[in-house]
């Protein structure tokens, strides 16, 4: 027996045989849930070894493309076929199966089929919208909105100290309308006291060795 998914439930089960080739059938059950259609086949006991139950067909019902069913008028030596053509991770196959009343089956396999492509149509306009809300989240992070790590190109404001250790080689340019404009800064005073003569307070400058004034060596 299958493992159902969470929420799945089963319609119908019944043992039939799958066509495998011409010549060639597996014998075992066909199950049909609200969601898959599945086909378990039996397995084989023997005095040395075993053989388990094997899982030939799994296909979800949004997945078959059309399905038919074949009852001939003469009953004598004939089968009852249900044919079920799927897509199935891009790729293509169809199923026989030899069972007692296929008509059952298709009428059963319709009616499921439309609801479980409406949920499946569902899950994926869900999914479409939960990526498209990721992708507008992302490109949010990514635009930022604050100023951290960008460059500002706003005039200076009118009230910004200059700094006071400005040599006097320093040159301050600026512009006015289209007019580049560069002024020399003028060497600030020296803060060096004059000398004077010890014996007549003439002022001395700096240099001098004897007093222009008196004569005396300059100490």
């Amino acid at each position: 027996m299958p493992v159902y998914q969470v929420n799945e439930h089963e319609i119908l089960h019944e043992e039939v045989a799958l066509e495998h080739a011409e010549s060639e059938t597996y014998d075992g059950i066909l199950y049909l849930s609200d969601k898959r259609l599945i086909f378990e086949k039996k397995g084989k006991r023997g005095l040395l070894h075993a053989t388990p139950p094997q899982v030939l067909l799994d296909i979800y019902l949004y997945e078959i493309t059309n399905v038919s069913s074949a009852v001939p008028k003469i009953k004598v030596f004939t089968k009852k076929v249900l044919t079920v053509e799927y897509g199935h991770e891009n790729e293509t196959g169809k199923a026989r199966f030899r069972l007692n009343d296929p008509t059952k089956w298709e009428s059963e396999i319709r009616k499921w089929i439309s609801d479980a492509k409406k949920q499946e149509e569902d899950r994926q306009h869900r999914e479409q919208e939960e990526l498209y809300r990721k992708n507008v989240e992302m490109a949010r992070a990514k635009a930022g909105t604050t100023n951290v790590g960008v460059a500002y190109y706003g005039s200076p404001k009118n009230n910004t100290r200059q700094p006071s250790n400005q040599k006097k080689d320093d040159i301050i340019e600026g512009e006015s309308g289209s007019t580049s404009i560069q002024v020399q800064r003028s060497s600030p005073p020296s803060n060096e006291s004059t000398k004077t003569c010890q014996s007549c307070g003439e002022p001395l400058k700096p240099g001098m060795k004897y007093c222009p004034n008196c004569g005396e060596p300059v100490k």
